[in-house]
């Protein structure tokens, strides 16, 4: 147990100290994720999340409903934070949507998640896509604000955490 703990701590601190990094963000911003096809996005996980959100647009556009191109770091947090304790449980469990609700003032979130060991970001969106309670959430009209999470498992699995609200 005392092993999992370290490491569990170790996860929450990287994710913690790469939000802390970046630049000072208010409470939503701008968000217009992009593809570099030169990097893996199995190996780079920033890539991983730009492409998992840019192929959901695409499957948004294509279903007439606009693009969530906000991105909302309390959503992004709350995401990071859930998809590094699933990937120090090995587990794939839903978080209660009221934390996200009640920490990010939103009047609807919705949460999809994905795990495995070469889950492209293509596949993600596909198997989200066949579900229809997760295509409800990635399809929902008033979603606007979005938040992402991925976090590499010692095993070697993703685990990703994609959040949707529609703010008031």
């Amino acid at each position: 147990m005392g092993a999992r703990l370290s490491a569990f701590v170790l996860v929450v601190l990287g994710v913690l100290a790469g939000q802390l990094g970046a630049a000072p963000a208010a409470s939503a911003r701008l968000w217009e994720p992009s593809v570099d096809a030169a990097l893996d996005p199995l190996v780079d996980l920033v890539e991983y999340e730009d492409r998992v959100l840019v192929a959901v647009n695409r499957k948004r556009a294509r279903a007439g409903l606009p693009k969530v191109a906000v991105f909302d770091s309390c959503a992004d947090l709350l995401a990071e934070t859930w998809a590094a304790r699933l990937a120090l449980l090995g587990e794939l469990v839903h978080r209660d949507q009221q934390v996200v609700l009640a920490r990010c003032g939103y009047r609807w979130a919705g949460e999809v998640l994905v795990a495995g060991t070469a889950t492209t970001p293509r596949a993600a969106v596909r198997a989200w896509m066949a579900s229809p309670p997760h295509r409800a959430v990635l399809m929902a009209r008033g979603a606007d604000r979005a938040g992402i999470g991925t976090a590499r498992a010692l095993d070697g699995r993703l685990y990703s955490v994609l959040d949707f609200g529609d703010a008031p």
